[in-house]
């Protein structure tokens, strides 16, 4: 992936630590709180916190004297035998994000990655744009950006493959649909020395 993710994610480690999606009984309820997710892809819907604890993280940042920036919206999943995984990235380079960004905003996936969020654990089966090829076309649209919250959707198709990275096979093109809902509490954004970076890292609740 493009430096711009390296710096983004060094960036965001800072004290808003990566806080987890709390678990309760009422697992896999479809609730829009305010650190929420659903995922469709290949058919296949997924909620928060459906096997364990799940993280939402965001990322933009822009670099003016490299002419470099980049968004980067990912899920870290929690599998049925307690592993953590990063099962969800969208990225868009060139692409920024901040508090103005005005509501129908659009960006194009250059990188985009999922394994299987249905799953209970890795299945050998993913789905990518960038790395093994280019199919597909991915993109992201701002819903929401006001004072109380940020909503995105993502909508296209991405092509799943089986085999792994050392034997990467062509299954299909499939469709893939998302929504995330992060409370505007939630977002940080600063500026320091001509470096823009913004970021999320939250704990999920149910409404």
């Amino acid at each position: 992936m493009k430096s711009i993710i390296r710096k983004m994610a060094a960036l965001f480690i800072i004290p808003v630590a990566m806080t987890s999606c709390s678990k309760d009984d009422t697992k896999n309820k479809e609730s829009k709180g305010d650190c929420w997710y659903k995922v469709t892809i290949d058919g296949q819907t997924t909620l928060p916190n459906r096997f364990g604890q799940d993280n939402i993280i965001l990322n933009s940042s822009s670099y003016p004297a490299e002419g470099d920036a980049g968004f980067l919206l990912s899920i870290v999943q929690t599998k049925a035998n307690g592993s953590r995984d990063p099962v969800f990235d969208f990225s868009s380079d060139g692409a920024q994000f901040n508090g103005e960004t005005p509501v129908g905003t659009t960006y194009t996936a250059n990188f985009f990655h999922a394994l299987q969020l249905s799953a209970p654990e890795l299945d050998g089966f993913e789905y990518d744009k960038g790395r093994h090829g280019n199919q597909g076309e991915i993109t992201l649209s701002v819903e929401e950006n006001s004072d109380q919250q940020i909503r995105f959707r993502i909508t296209g198709t991405v092509m799943k493959w089986e085999g792994g990275v050392e034997n990467p096979q062509e299954v299909a093109l499939v469709p893939i649909e998302a929504e995330f809902t992060i409370a505007r509490s939630n977002y940080i954004e600063t500026t320091s020395g001509g470096v823009f970076a913004a970021g999320v890292s939250c704990e999920c609740k149910e409404e």
